[in-house]
């Protein structure tokens, strides 16, 4: 009988996957090019990848099989300059499935998918492009999608750690498969520290990242706001520290080693 999950789980256990991309001398001698695949293939992932990859790490992607198509989260106005529709943004799950459900309109595809090369659908694409733009990474920090994941993935840092350092290698550990080199840790303690002393003097913003929601963006209400002032000290330094770590998962989000495979 075919087995393609054991298929799947042979190929990405066997040594020629798990191979570094950084060549040797020897194999760059020997197979400049690759042909032989001795050494791993070194490219950024697909946008499909990097957006369901970030919802993994935070816990947050919907894993149903099957069913029609859904309406994750689009800037307002979508569809409207083309066609004049309104774009059905969904809910709940829906907003969080795998990326091969995301409905697609040629003529209005999804904008984040695009600024990651994924091809329009409009005509077959033998090989996506692999470009490297500014863009994709204000991408990863301000698109509601991906500050979602930064929210919820510093919230679970919080409750599972008791140290910054502890913290840092948390978020390294979710996005990337690995710790941090001391560099990289001494650059992330120094941004959370800078972050936490932002948010102290600032409540409201801290509050607004702490408590973000996708589905408040989503599907605007009129909800009406607590003063901050009014809160504890005790939740304010908690909003703080949630607000100050989904700053720094969000940094991480867009860090090379978690869009890129090498």
């Amino acid at each position: 009988d075919w087995d393609g999950r054991a298929l799947l789980r042979r190929f990405v256990l066997s040594s020629t996957y798990r191979q570094s991309s950084t060549p040797s001398e020897q194999t760059l001698a020997v197979d400049p090019g690759n042909d032989l695949l001795t050494r791993a293939h070194r490219g950024r992932r697909t946008a499909e990848m990097i957006r369901d990859g970030a919802l993994h790490a935070a816990g947050l992607l919907a894993t149903k099989h099957g069913g029609p198509s859904v309406f994750p989260y689009q800037p307002p106005g979508l569809w409207k300059e083309k066609s004049g529709k309104r774009y059905p943004t969904g809910r709940g799950d829906d907003l969080r499935r795998r990326s091969l459900y995301t409905f697609w309109k040629r003529t209005s595809p999804p904008p984040a998918m695009s600024m990651f090369d994924a091809p329009t659908r409009e005509v077959c694409t033998v090989a996506r492009q692999s470009t490297v733009t500014p863009l994709q990474t204000l991408t990863l920090w301000n698109d509601p999608q991906f500050v979602e994941v930064a929210v919820v993935l510093g919230g679970r840092a919080v409750e599972a750690t008791d140290s910054d350092t502890a913290r840092v290698a948390y978020l390294m550990r979710a996005l990337t498969s690995r710790p941090p080199t001391p560099a990289e840790e001494g650059a992330l303690l120094t941004l959370l520290a800078e972050q936490r002393t932002a948010f102290r003097s600032d409540l409201a913003a801290a509050r607004a990242l702490a408590e973000f929601q996708l589905e408040q963006i989503a599907h605007p209400s009129a909800k009406e706001e607590q003063p901050v002032d009014g809160a504890t000290l005790e939740a304010q330094d908690e909003m703080i520290e949630r607000a100050a770590t989904a700053v720094v998962a969000s940094a991480l989000i867009s860090l090379d080693a978690a869009v890129t495979r090498r």
